[in-house]
C-alpha cells in the first residue's frame, strides 16, 4: 500500500513537471529564448572581434575557408552560408582589402576564381579562435559537454528538416 502511495506521488510529480515544461515549450517562449541567446552570443563575439578589425560575418567566411584548406568558389561560399552571391562578393572585397583573403585562378576552371586565405589569415585564425574561446568561456559555465553536443545536434536537425518543406 505504501508503494502505491509513493508511486502515485511520483507520478503526480512527473505530471506537474511535464505541465511546466509544456508551458515553457510554446513557440513564442521558445522563440524569445532563442533570440535572447543568439543576441548574447553574437554581440559578445562581435565586440571581441573588434579587437581584430573583423565582423562576425568576416569570421564566418574566414572560418569556412580555414576548414576547407584548399579554398572554395564564391558560389560554394554563398551556398554554405545561405546568402546571395552579391553579399559574398562584397564581403570578399572587404576581406581582400584587409589582406585576409585572396582570389586565385581555379585549377579546374580557368574562368573561375577560388577564394583562399592569405598567409596572415592562416596565422591569425587559430589566435582568434583561442581568444574567443577564452573570453566567452564564462557563457558556458555549468553546461555539460553532452548538452553542448545535444544542442549542436538539434541545430543540425532543424537545418536538415527545413530542407524538406517549403513554406507557402
Amino acid at each position: 500500500q505504501w508503494y502505491m502511495v509513493k508511486l502515485l506521488n511520483y507520478m503526480t510529480s512527473i505530471f506537474q513537471k511535464f505541465n511546466e515544461l509544456k508551458k515553457d515549450m510554446s513557440t513564442y517562449r521558445f522563440g524569445l529564448l532563442h533570440t535572447k541567446e543568439y543576441r548574447i552570443l553574437k554581440n559578445t563575439t562581435a565586440q571581441l572581434l573588434q579587437n581584430y578589425n573583423i565582423t562576425t560575418v568576416d569570421w564566418a567566411f574566414l572560418g569556412a575557408l580555414y576548414d576547407t584548406k584548399s579554398g572554395m568558389g564564391s558560389s560554394e561560399m554563398a551556398e554554405l552560408l545561405d546568402v546571395e552571391a552579391p553579399f559574398v562578393t562584397a564581403t570578399v572585397d572587404t576581406l581582400e582589402k584587409k589582406g585576409l583573403i585572396q582570389r586565385q585562378q581555379s585549377a579546374h576552371d580557368k574562368r573561375a576564381k577560388t577564394l583562399v586565405l592569405s598567409k596572415e589569415a592562416l596565422k591569425l585564425i587559430p589566435e582568434i579562435e583561442h581568444y574567443l574561446k577564452k573570453e566567452t568561456k564564462y557563457l558556458l559555465e555549468g553546461v555539460a559537454i553532452k548538452d553542448l553536443l545535444a544542442y549542436r545536434r538539434v541545430m543540425l536537425l532543424v537545418i536538415e528538416n527545413s530542407k524538406q518543406k517549403t513554406l507557402k
